[in-house]
């Protein structure tokens, strides 16, 4: 978690220790109890989460990390208590977010330690409307938990040209012109579509009208290292966001030697920028042109491009 190299500066001379880690949930009144990566987790509705902050827990030694602008309320709540430690993270552009969340992050802005962003163009886009919080909101980039040990060789697909899709079938991730884009390729090609959310269905229903040289498979959710041997085998990522952060699957594919096709949206660009690529309008006719190109170079050209 980036909020780590903001502690020390926070509690000087004294060991923060993790404790029981809570988890506000949609769900209003969800209790669940769980561990992950070795910590113990609690899942709270926020409802239920509101009670238990207001009646039971002691605030001002325990350390707040919030993800969603709209529990602004809740963070209120836990400053009026005493809470000392309140940090909160910028996902998404300012332009992105509803009239509600703009309150919020205002709020946050207010009352928070510090302010995270995931990428400079979100902290830039804030700051073009909040000036005066240039010191409050720092980037702090997304990056991997991966080192060279977790890397398999690449192992391009042999017999078809395969493409690789991580990402949840939201509107935020464009499912639909993706779909559009691979219904207009004319050669043959396999698709390795890895994710969930609302509009999955919709989507494998659509793609059944695909023309028969297009072979997406449809993989709900499959282990971190089994995503990495995909990638591993695929000659190219698509992520055609219509905004984003910086995506923590962009960056896994880009490690893992995919060759990325991305959308022109400016936290895209922060990643293209770094590596020497371009990113591409919401155009359907210049991804298809693109990937053409792409499909027409040969496996030691792809290779080359993916050391970038």
């Amino acid at each position: 978690m980036p909020v780590n190299d903001l502690l020390p500066q926070l509690y000087k001379n004294k060991e923060v220790t993790p404790g029981l880690l809570f988890v506000i949930s949609s769900k209003m009144f969800s209790l669940r109890f769980g561990r992950f990566n070795g910590l113990k987790y609690v899942e709270m509705g926020f409802i239920r989460a509101l009670f238990y902050f207001f009646l039971k827990c002691r605030c001002f030694d325990r350390i707040f990390h919030f993800h969603n602008a709209s529990l602004f309320f809740l963070a209120l709540l836990l400053k009026f208590k005493g809470a000392s430690c309140i940090f909160f993270n910028l996902h998404n552009e300012y332009c992105n977010f509803n009239k509600i969340q703009k309150f919020g992050v205002y709020v946050f802005c207010l009352i928070s330690n510090r302010v995270i962003s995931v990428s400079f163009a979100i902290r830039n886009s804030f700051l073009l409307v909040y000036p005066t919080l240039v010191d409050k909101v720092v980037a702090i980039p997304n990056a991997l938990p991966v080192t060279s040990r977790t890397v398999p060789a690449k192992a391009f697909n042999q017999d078809l040209f395969q493409i690789v899709i991580v990402g949840r079938f939201v509107v935020q991730k464009n499912p639909y012109f993706t779909l559009e884009v691979l219904s207009n390729l004319t050669f043959p090609v396999s698709v390795i579509w890895i994710g969930d959310g609302p509009l999955r269905e919709d989507i494998i229903g659509k793609s059944h009208s695909l023309n028969k040289n297009i072979s997406i498979t449809f993989i709900k959710s499959l282990k971190r290292l089994d995503v990495y041997k995909k990638m591993s085998e695929s000659h190219l990522y698509l992520s055609t966001s219509l905004w984003e952060g910086i995506g923590v699957a962009n960056l896994e594919a880009i490690y893992f030697r995919c060759v990325p096709l991305l959308s022109d949206i400016e936290p895209q660009k922060e990643i293209a920028d770094n590596i020497g690529f371009s990113c591409l309008p919401l155009d359907r006719d210049i991804w298809v042109s693109k990937i053409q190109n792409f499909y027409g170079m040969s496996f030691d050209q792809l290779d080359s491009l993916s050391y970038r």
